[in-house]
Parts: C-alpha cells; structure tokens; sequence
C-alpha cells in the first residue's frame, strides 16, 4: 500500500513516518487487493496525490459494488432454484405458482373461519351502562323483609 503511495507522490514529496502510519492507519480496514485496486484506478484519472478520503471514497463504492454484485448472484440463484422447484412441482401434478397459493390461502381461510367471533367492541358501553343502572335500581330498593315491624310506615293513597 505504501508502494502506491510513494508511486503517487512521484518523488515530489518524500514521506515521513508520519504521514505512512497515518495512511497505514487510515487504509487499515480494507484489503489490500482492493486498496491495490482504488491507486490504480486513482492513477488512471488523476495526476495528483490523493488525500485519504478520495481513496476512502473509491475503496467504499468498490465495496457497494461488490456487494450489489453478491446481492445479485444470490437472487440469480435463488430465482433458478425456485423456478426448478415449480418444474419439479409441475411434473408431479402437484399445483405449484399462484395454483399453490391460492390453494394455500384458500385452507389458510378455513381455518380462520373456524375460530369463534370476537366479541363486538361497540356493545361494551351499552352492557357496562347497563349494569351500572341496575346496580342502582337494586341499591334504592332495599329489601322489605329484613325491616323490623313498625318500622316501615305505609302511607295510604288516598
């Protein structure tokens, strides 16, 4: 990495160990093909020394790239296993695609339909004030029987 470095500066400045600890430092979490890469590329477009966040900049879409790439062959992969899977499915007679997943969906509904309904939300209010008046209407009524003779007068309409 420092050979890139050095090749940069194309004898114009010389290096101090300062300034290689301080690259070391910088660059030290990306491989070294890919800082290899990013120099090469650098010298390609520039005739200048790079400062480390030009090659911090190109190592990181270098590495995006890379990852999309990844990201890609995965799919890529996955697709083909799934479209082999829908083949096999197909040869056998079994339903496979959308055949399959409405099929699915269509179980997944039945099932469903047998759960027992919810209690409606919107009746509550109307029990709970439902309740509280009863419980009212019996706190006023108090029970005759439990009063003592005499007690209890009896006004006569009249």
């Amino acid at each position: 990495m420092l050979d890139f470095v050095r090749e940069m500066s194309l004898g114009s400045e010389d290096f101090t160990q300062r300034q290689s600890d301080y690259w070391i430092f910088v660059l030290q979490d990306y491989p070294s093909p890919l800082i290899e890469r990013a120099f090469h590329q650098w010298v390609k477009q520039s005739k200048h020394m790079p400062v480390p966040s030009e090659i911090i900049a190109m190592l990181d879409a270098m590495i995006a790239a890379e990852r999309q790439d990844g990201i890609a062959r995965e799919t890529k992969r996955y697709l083909a296993e799934m479209q082999e899977i829908r083949r096999q499915l197909a040869a056998a007679g079994q339903p496979h695609g959308e055949t399959q997943y409405y099929e699915l969906m269509k179980k997944a509904c039945a099932v469903v339909r047998g759960f027992p309904s919810l209690p409606n939300p919107n009746r509550v209010p109307a029990l709970q004030q439902r309740l509280k008046q009863v419980q009212q209407e019996r706190a006023v009524r108090k029970p005759v029987a439990n009063a003592e003779p005499g007690s209890v007068k009896v006004e006569q309409a009249g």
